[in-house]
């Protein structure tokens, strides 16, 4: 049986639980149903979540199941309310996730999460993603749970789309995994290189990439 997800199919009823804790002030969120994750493309997770105070916001968490600790992806606002987040790729021996939504302070510390959902990988999942979805897989914000996670690959997911991270302390940076950085191109490679001879100090600045060698010129 082929299994469908369609960017437009989840609606999620606010319940009075919400309306009361909208007195309170105390966020609520809830993550919608996910039949499956593409296995060669992007799935994508919604979520309802409210009342949310001033510089907070919704994620969603993804994991391959029991496997390491979360990464997350930011959640965006749709116009009716609910908030949608495009997940990486899986690898091939990626066969199941975890994932779940969640409110988080300005500090990154965690206001209110969802039930944890066990999707499957599937080959015959299929994902219409909107255009604003389509714009986000080509260009997706990865964040980390811990240290560990910081200069390594996420884990058990492709690098197809993933062009940032965000560590635990929510320092943004280029993903130096996915997008890695010709050693000639690193900022400390740009600094003027000092060399200590018997005929004294050369200073040799450097501006451009080294000369390309010929396959037959090795």
């Amino acid at each position: 049986m082929r299994s469908a997800v369609r960017a437009g199919s989840f609606a999620v009823a606010l319940s009075l639980s919400f309306a009361v804790a909208a007195v309170a002030q105390v966020p609520r969120v809830l993550i919608g149903d996910l039949a499956c994750i593409p296995r060669n493309g992007h799935g994508m997770a919604q979520a309802v979540a409210g009342p949310l105070s001033s510089g907070e916001e919704v994620r969603i968490y993804f994991r391959r199941q029991g496997y390491g600790d979360f990464y997350w992806v930011p959640a965006r606002p749709s116009s009716d309310g609910r908030f949608w987040g495009v997940l990486p790729v899986p690898e091939p021996d990626n066969k199941q996730a975890e994932v779940y939504a969640s409110v988080v302070a300005t500090n990154g510390v965690p206001r209110a999460q969802s039930r944890v959902v066990t999707v499957p990988v599937d080959t015959n999942c299929r994902v219409q993603l909107g255009n604003a979805q389509q714009a986000d897989s080509q260009h997706l914000i990865v964040g980390e749970t811990s240290l560990g996670q910081k200069f390594r690959k996420v884990a058990w997911w492709q690098c197809d789309g993933i062009r940032e991270r965000v560590d635990v302390r929510g320092e943004r940076r280029d993903d130096e995994s996915c997008l890695p950085i010709a050693w000639w191109e690193r900022p400390e490679m740009l600094a003027p290189l000092v060399l200590i001879t018997g005929a004294g100090i050369t200073t040799i600045v450097q501006h451009e990439a080294p000369p390309v060698v010929s396959p037959a010129n090795p």
